[in-house]
């Protein structure tokens, strides 16, 4: 059976982590029952470390890193990555932007054979200058031959996937 994790990085939102617990908890039930979550909080000053504490206590499924000072998003999710051991790996934001529904499409797809999954936003629900900066980011990444990490996890109704 595969073991599945969802590492989470946790800046600000405490007000979603119970409710993206239970969501995840639900979807990943629906694939196996060997999985954990991995929420890891980026010293947020919000109360987020309280919340992560009593969702590990409610979920023996989930559990919490923190952070002794903000070292950004993408130190939280290699903090998970090096804290996990599970054969398949979804990141995604904590605050239900990302709809944990998904990841059962997620992983079907990654059982057809593909080393990595990822998704595309199709519509986006953002200010035309926030699209506008994300285009201009994204072009000059291609034009110094970086490429770009598409966005890690999207709803249903809005990803493609690639």
């Amino acid at each position: 059976m595969d073991k599945l994790a969802v590492i989470v990085p946790i800046y600000g939102s405490p007000t979603s982590i119970h409710e993206l617990c239970e969501r995840l908890i639900d979807s990943l039930r629906k694939i196996t029952s060997d999985f954990e979550i991995i929420l890891v909080e980026d010293h947020c000053p919000m109360g987020s470390w309280k919340v992560i504490e009593e969702a590990c206590q409610e979920h023996n499924s989930v559990k919490g890193i923190k952070f002794s000072k903000n070292f950004g998003q993408h130190y939280a999710i290699l903090a998970g990555l090096r804290n996990t051991d599970a054969d398949y790996i979804v990141v995604m934001d904590c605050d239900l932007q990302d709809h944990p529904e998904d990841i059962p499409r997620l992983y079907a797809k990654a059982k057809q054979g593909f080393d990595k999954v990822f998704v595309k936003r199709i519509n986006r629900k953002h200010s035309i200058f926030e699209r506008l900066t994300s285009k201009l980011f994204y072009k000059f990444l291609s034009i110094i031959r970086i490429a770009p990490s598409p966005p890690s996890f999207l709803s249903a109704f809005d990803i493609e996937i690639i």
